[in-house]
C-alpha cells in the first residue's frame, strides 16, 4: 500500500464514519451486538481449553461515550489457573475503529492488549453502506501497538492469552490507540 492509498483509505473511512452519526442508536445496538459475539466465541474457546464455566463470569459496567450518554456494557472475567484476564470495552465512537476492548492481565509487567473492531474487508458492500450494516471483525493489537494487527480467530485468541500470562520486562501500552 502506498502513501495516497493510505490516505484514501482513511478518508474514506473518516467520511463514513460521518455518515454513521446519524446512525448512533443502530451504530450502540451493533457495537452490543459485536460485544456480546465477541464474549461468546471467547467462552467457547476456552471452555474447549477445559477452562470450568464458573472461571468466566461476565459482569456489568456503564461507558459514556458524548454520542450516546450513559449506557451499561459487559465486561468478561475469566480466571486460568491463579490468574485472571478481564476483557473490558472501551467505547465504540473512535477515530480508525468502531469499537475498542482492552485485554488485561492481574500480572505485573505484562502488556495491555487491544481488541479493536473493524469493517471486514472481505465481503464486498457498497462505500456508502453505514457501519451497522457491515459485518465488522475484531483485530489483536499486542501491547496496543499499531500497526500489526491480527485477525482475532482462535488460534490468535491462544496467543493473546499467551502474551498476557506471560510476565516480560517490555511493555509497551499506548492509550493513544484506539
Amino acid at each position: 500500500m502506498n502513501l495516497a492509498d493510505i490516505v484514501s483509505h482513511q478518508q474514506q473511512k473518516a467520511a463514513q464514519q460521518m455518515h454513521d452519526a446519524q446512525h448512533w442508536q443502530a451504530r450502540h445496538d451493533k457495537w452490543l451486538s459485536e460485544i456480546n459475539r465477541l464474549f461468546s466465541d471467547i467462552t467457547a474457546w476456552l471452555r474447549e481449553a477445559g477452562v470450568a464455566a464458573d472461571a468466566i463470569e461476565q459482569t456489568q459496567q456503564t461507558l459514556y461515550e458524548e454520542q450516546l450518554g450513559q449506557y451499561p456494557t459487559p465486561v468478561l472475567k475469566v480466571a486460568i489457573g491463579l490468574n485472571h484476564i478481564t476483557f473490558q470495552p472501551k467505547g465504540t465512537f473512535l477515530i480508525g475503529a468502531y469499537g475498542r476492548i482492552d485485554a488485561t492481565s492481574d500480572l505485573a509487567d505484562t502488556p495491555a492488549v487491544k481488541l479493536v473492531a473493524d469493517i471486514d474487508q472481505s465481503p464486498a458492500t457498497a462505500p456508502d453502506t453505514p457501519a451497522h450494516e457491515q459485518d465488522w471483525q475484531w483485530l489483536v493489537y499486542p501491547g496496543g501497538a499499531r500497526p500489526g494487527g491480527h485477525v482475532l480467530d482462535k488460534e490468535t485468541f491462544a496467543d493473546l492469552i499467551a502474551l498476557l500470562l506471560e510476565k516480560t520486562s517490555n511493555t509497551s501500552s499506548n492509550n493513544n490507540t484506539p
